[in-house]
């Protein structure tokens, strides 16, 4: 019974590594393929450095070519999916670093007419953490919030 039972267990963990090995390869194919295109991108915005823009257009370009940063790192945490993650930690004010991301997040469609509203804490809040993951979280979080409210409709943020 006890070889039996071990038996079964190393087939399930032979299965579960095959399908993480497949997981890992079809992760590294779409970020290839992802990759391509976003570096076209990345090189037409960087090519707009070179314009005098006005203000308005410069912080456009100046958002863009960071999401499109963040974009490149987050398509190389994807190829580690498979792989134990690692954090890359740092300190962050907490009450900042919302605010600087729900100033950016206003901007989306799905936000359009949607009131962000923050209510900071009173002292600061330092905290160390993976600044890119913590944003995406965020992200999610406040777009999820923005699909289920309406428009004109106010979404709570707060610590």
């Amino acid at each position: 019974m006890m070889l039996a039972v071990n038996l079964l267990l190393f087939t399930l963990i032979l299965n579960f590594d095959t399908a993480l090995a497949e997981i890992g390869e079809l992760a590294a194919t779409i970020v290839h393929e992802v990759r391509n295109p976003l570096t076209t991108i990345m090189m037409a915005l960087n090519a707009f450095k070179k314009l005098e823009l006005t203000d308005r257009f410069q912080e456009y370009l100046n958002l863009s070519l960071d999401e499109a940063d963040r974009l490149e790192r987050l398509l190389s945490q994807i190829l580690l999916y498979s792989r134990p993650q690692t954090l890359d930690r740092c300190e962050l004010e907490l009450n900042s670093f919302i605010a600087e991301t729900l100033n950016i997040l206003q901007t989306i469609p799905v936000a359009t007419g949607k009131h962000l509203n923050f209510s900071a804490n009173n002292t600061p809040l330092n905290i160390s953490a993976d600044r890119d993951k913590l944003k995406q979280v965020l992200i999610n979080l406040v777009t999820n919030a923005c699909e289920a409210v309406n428009t004109g409709e106010a979404i709570a943020i707060s610590i």
